[in-house]
């Protein structure tokens, strides 16, 4: 027997021969008629049932056979042409004027979105309606809604594999800021990063992860361990924080206020190697010059990310914000993987210990690497000890060279490595025996023409220049200033001027601009037309106003932007108080900028007058002896010590003289005697005399 509580079969008598089929069976006894309706189409469509074929055909046209009574009326009404209606007709009465319409979301009032069923109704006056019953959807409206059904649940499986995938793998952005390329891996993932470039690294698993930035040839740039979190909508791997990248707001108005508000700074994350942002509008890519705005938004703001372009590279741009907002412990892995790149090059590691200047632990960890990877470098083994002065290690390093000095009597790099530390009259004894055994050594030579600026021995200074020029030329340019000063004192004027024209011709661009600036001082001391001329051109050949070179030779600066640089120079000559309320103003990179004289009164007079933040700016320098900087601390002070067992040159002793000599609880004849001698160190007659003559105590 068929359970039959619906009476289907009574309906349609057909059905009966059907019943064999296990699924047409179970919906009569279901007592469902949609899903034997459904059963009946899938049974012809498979081509089941051949001989009742016509019958199938028959019953599936009438769906009224299949009805069922209303439970609910269905939802007509419409917002904005958006909501649900009635659409189409089929299976008409022409006696009673009912059909079937199919139910769904519109728009636009007629145009089916999504089928919700179908219904037998007949129209009413106006836009009502009188619903019967209940049928089953036709064949394609029930595949639509079936299709459209089984894409919102593909769209949902989506949308849930994507944030379960979200939440253990993130894309990873790797940022590479130095001239090469380089090869980067994350965990087990690796990718080339072209130099000055960017590239995303797909599906970096979540969690700690190991990171190795080397070169193509293997020389290992960067190692350390990134957590990668689920949560950031973007994350950055910037190799030892050299790219400049940046995050910045744009803003849009609907109404722009007068004056319109200047743009704001945008945030550079130098020196930072992982980078998490948020919502992100326009990802290295330029923002919309305009936006869509409602009536009632008066602004708009856009996120916007991108890496700065420089023509000199990102390191160099990253390096030069570092220092510009004194983050030294930021800079330091920028600056190891720099020198790992150069393969510690000397000029390299030299502008890593000024750079470190504030944080000398971390420069002596890189002059130690130098050494190590160059031990036969004497300018390695020179940065080492420059270094270890800074980090307050100068008795260990001493004692540490002069053992290397015992161990090899014959060596002069060895014997001038610990002659170098020695102090004073020691040192200058020492130097002149060495340049009697080794009169040919490039840096033994350097040191006694060092040592003979101090005790202004011009003519043994210019012998001994000369004939470093003759064996080493390149090794001549650091002491060159010092040479000019011994010809000036000479009285061979024209020698200097003579000689600083013939060195312009360098393609060093540092040895232009120091001979421009000497040849400043030269020029005016024998009354010589254009003094500035060298300077000219070298902005000819640069493009640009050199203001703080101009500035540092003690050349007008008429239309130059305002900076504390060139404000303190323009005023150092003539009034300390000014000058040392500038220096506090300072930023790393422009208290590199000063000249040694220039640097040495300005710090001189702020020990001298208890100015604490001008003093802690300029100290950001590794421009003095750290042995003996209490000795110069205290002579600045008044107290009774001498300069003359210290290595601090001519121009900064001489400075400290100048300032010493303001203390007026000194007799007249000692604030006299320091004048003259600050003054004998300075045949050049340069900012230290005019400090001289204008800095009353």
């Amino acid at each position: 027997m068929i359970q039959d509580p619906l009476s289907l079969l009574e309906r349609a008598p057909e059905l009966v021969p059907l019943c064999d089929d296990t699924k047409i069976r179970r919906a009569i006894e279901q007592g469902n008629p949609f899903k034997l309706y459904r059963a009946l189409f899938w049974a012809r469509l498979g081509g089941r049932h051949k001989p009742h074929r016509e019958t199938l055909r028959t019953l599936l046209a009438n769906r009224r056979l299949f009805a069922l009574p209303l439970k609910r009326m269905p939802w007509l009404a419409t917002v904005n042409s958006f909501g649900g209606g009635f659409v189409g007709s089929a299976e008409s009465d022409l006696q009673d004027g009912t059909y079937i319409t199919t139910h769904a979301v519109v728009a636009l009032f007629k145009v089916p979105l999504f089928p919700l069923g179908a219904y037998v109704v007949r129209p009413g006056d106006g836009r009502t309606w009188q619903i019967f019953a209940r049928v089953p959807l036709g064949p394609i409206a029930w595949l639509w809604s079936r299709g459209l059904a089984l894409g919102t649940l593909a769209l949902i499986a989506l949308g849930a594999y994507g944030a379960f995938h979200s939440s253990r793998f993130q894309p990873v952005q790797v940022l590479n800021g130095f001239s090469q390329s380089l090869v980067a891996t994350v965990g087990n993932r690796h990718v080339t990063v072209p130099a000055n470039s960017h590239v995303v690294l797909e599906d970096v698993p979540v969690g700690r992860q190991q990171a190795r930035a080397t070169t193509a040839k293997g020389v290992e740039v960067e190692v350390l361990e990134l957590t990668i979190s689920s949560k950031p909508a973007f994350i950055a791997w910037n190799i030892a924080g050299a790219a400049p990248l940046y995050q910045a707001t744009v803003e849009y108005w609907q109404h722009p206020p007068s004056p319109e508000p200047p743009p704001a700074e945008p945030k550079f994350y130098c020196g930072q190697r992982l980078v998490e942002l948020g919502k992100i509008d326009d990802l290295f890519r330029e923002p919309p010059k305009t936006v869509s705005m409602s009536k009632d938004e008066t602004r708009v703001s856009r996120s916007v990310v991108g890496v700065l372009s420089n023509p000199a590279g990102g390191a160099a741009v990253c390096g030069s914000v570092l220092r510009q907002e004194n983050q030294g412990l930021a800079a330091a892995p920028l600056l190891t993987a720099q020198l790992r790149l150069s393969n510690f090059a000397a000029n390299d590691v030299s502008m890593a210990i000024y750079a470190l200047a504030a944080n000398p632990k971390e420069a002596l960890r890189l002059a130690s690497l130098a050494r190590e990877t160059h031990a036969d470098s004497l300018e390695a083994h020179r940065n080492y000890q420059l270094a270890a002065d800074l980090a307050d290690e100068f008795a260990r390093v001493r004692e540490e060279y002069r053992r290397r000095a015992e161990a090899a009597p014959d060596s002069a790099d060895a014997q001038y490595l610990y002659t170098r530390l020695l102090r004073g009259s020691q040192s200058q004894a020492a130097i002149e025996k060495l340049i009697a055994r080794f009169p040919d050594h490039p840096f033994i030579l350097r040191s006694a023409i060092y040592d003979r600026s101090i005790a202004g021995r011009w003519k043994e200074l210019d012998q001994a220049w000369t004939h470093l020029q003759k064996k080493s030329a390149k090794d001549a340019v650091p002491v060159l200033e010092y040479e000019v000063s011994a010809l000036v004192a000479l009285d061979r004027g024209a020698d200097a001027e003579r000689l600083l024209k013939e060195l312009f011709a360098s393609p060093d661009e540092a040895t232009r601009e120091l001979v421009a600036e000497l040849y400043v001082h030269v020029a005016r001391l024998m009354k010589l037309p254009a003094p500035d001329g060298l300077i000219a051109e070298l902005e000819k050949s640069v493009g640009e106003k050199l203001w703080a070179l101009r500035a540092r030779s003690g050349l007008p600066t008429q239309g130059a932007k305002p900076s504390p640089l060139i404000d303190l120079l323009n005023v150092l000559h003539r009034d300390p108080a000014q000058a040392v309320a500038l220096s506090a103003a300072l930023s790393p990179n422009e208290v590199a900028g000063l000249s040694s004289v220039a640097w040495a009164l300005a710090y001189c007079e702020a020990v001298r007058t208890q100015q604490n933040a001008a003093q802690k700016t300029l100290e950001r320098s590794a421009r003095f002896d750290h042995d003996g900087h209490e000795t110069l601390l205290r002579f600045v002070r008044g107290e009774a010590v001498s300069l003359d067992d210290t290595s601090a040159p001519f121009d900064v002793r001489a400075a400290a003289r100048i300032v010493r000599a303001r203390n007026r609880s000194l007799s007249a004849e000692e604030r006299e005697g320091l004048i003259k001698a600050a003054l004998a160190g300075d045949p050049l007659h340069g900012l230290l005399a005019e400090a001289a003559a204008t800095w009353k105590g």
